[in-house]
């Protein structure tokens, strides 16, 4: 196990630093009202000069431990966590990969009116099914000329996000289609999962280039691996369009359906056409409805709160302080 400190809400620090400065200043330079008395002074100026010396250190004491307990409520409110790097725990769900198609034609429009291009839908939707499936370790795969392990099974899925959300055309080379790859890469990602239920959700607007492995290959491997494959594929069968120079043009669209029902079929699982965001949206609600198992799964990242440590230190530190102030140093001010 590999372990790190980290704050679940750092944006707190800064904000919390800032009002615990303001209130040291208002301690050190507010105007205390002091009332003489002659008696009462000599006594206690009496009782001071036989503790030997106490206000010497009995304050900048009592001063540290507050000090201390308020940059630990800092600390609190910022979430402190204990993060086990790489670990197994008991989750309720299944393992899946997303394998993303990042080739060139993902740039397309599948309408002459459409703001976003499919790449831009696909992250989208991603992200949202994502969001909806809490329980379930999750990894990524993309693909272009060529097949990109780009994040294990997790179930940190605000690094999943992340990555998905900095994805950009061009982060591997776009001129091909290595479908069957992907899917091999995929399958090694889960070959030593323990899940019940392991899945590939494919999503490509292509056919495979001539640089990829036979399908057969890869199907066999999925079978073994008891691997089911949800296949997507995004585009109109009437045309796509590309901007240019010149405006938006209409450019042909080629989708290889009968391989991704194969793919799906001998595999167990379903294959699905997208022609626009709406019915992306309805193709991962369905899949959505997934079963869910529970099993142990291989995780990166499972985190442990530490506020429990941080109050017990905190009421400690105020019990100190008060007893040292009230039963101790009682004639400190």
């Amino acid at each position: 196990m590999n372990y790190f400190f980290k704050f679940a809400a750092p944006q707190l620090l800064l904000l919390s630093a800032i009002v615990l400065l303001v209130a040291i200043c208002s301690w050190f330079y507010a105007r205390k009202i002091k009332y003489k008395y002659p008696l009462t002074n000599l006594i206690s100026n009496y009782l001071v000069q036989n503790k030997v010396g106490i206000r010497n250190y009995a304050r900048p004491i009592l001063f540290i431990l507050r000090l201390i307990t308020c940059l630990l409520l800092v600390f609190l409110l910022a979430r402190p966590q204990l993060i086990d790097y790489y670990s197994k725990i008991k989750v309720d769900g299944i393992d899946i990969i997303l394998a993303l198609d990042v080739s060139g034609s993902m740039q397309l429009y599948d309408s002459e009116h459409e703001k976003r291009s499919r790449f831009e839908i696909a992250k989208a939707e991603a992200l949202k099914f994502i969001d909806q499936r809490e329980n379930d370790a999750m990894g990524l795969v993309v693909f272009g000329k060529y097949a990109v392990s780009r994040c294990p099974l997790t179930l940190d899925k605000k690094i999943l996000e992340k990555i998905i959300a900095e994805l950009q055309l061009g982060f591997i080379n776009p001129n091909g289609t290595v479908l069957a790859q992907a899917l091999v890469t995929a399958a090694n990602r889960l070959q030593h999962s323990k899940a019940k239920s392991k899945v590939i959700i494919l999503l490509t607007d292509g056919k495979p280039t001539p640089e990829d492995i036979q399908p057969g290959l890869a199907l066999k491997l999925l079978q073994e691996l008891k691997i089911k494959v949800y296949t997507i594929a995004i585009g109109d069968l009437r045309g796509a369009y590309i901007d240019t120079f010149f405006g938006r043009q209409a450019v042909p669209v080629e989708l290889d359906l009968d391989l991704l029902e194969r793919i799906a079929r001998e595999t167990g699982g379903q294959s699905f056409l997208a022609k626009n965001t709406r019915e992306l949206k309805q193709i991962y609600q369905k899949i959505d409805q997934l079963e869910k198992v529970e099993h142990n799964s291989d995780v990166f990242t499972n985190s442990y709160e530490l506020a429990w440590v941080f109050l017990l230190i905190i009421i400690s530190l105020i019990l100190l302080e008060l007893g040292l102030r009230n039963f101790i140093w009682r004639s400190i001010n």
